[in-house]
């Protein structure tokens, strides 16, 4: 079974203009899907089943930047934010 996850790292939500640099690069994470692999690898990518954030999520960890930073409107489309531990929008269930 083929199984593709993205990834990602240091995000730093909350450090000046990065919310625009992170536009560059969301499309191309919702079209990797059927992308072929370099060779020797061969294939194509299968539809991504989640996305791993890595590194710094924030840059001073404000409830501010986590408000930013989580299930923000334009982010990937892998499905429903499962929110940060830590974030103060995290739903108590």
């Amino acid at each position: 079974m083929d199984v593709s996850f993205l990834v990602v790292s240091d995000t730093h939500f909350g450090f000046g203009g990065i919310e625009a640099a992170h536009e560059v690069p969301v499309p191309k994470l919702n079209g990797i899907a059927g992308r072929a692999y370099p060779a020797p690898v061969n294939g194509v990518v299968t539809a991504p089943r989640g996305l791993l954030v890595t590194g710094d999520l924030t840059e001073w960890g404000s409830v501010g930047e986590w408000g930013r930073s989580c299930g923000r409107p334009g982010s990937c489309d892998l499905g429903p934010c499962r929110r940060c531990r830590g974030c103060p929008r995290t739903a108590r269930r």
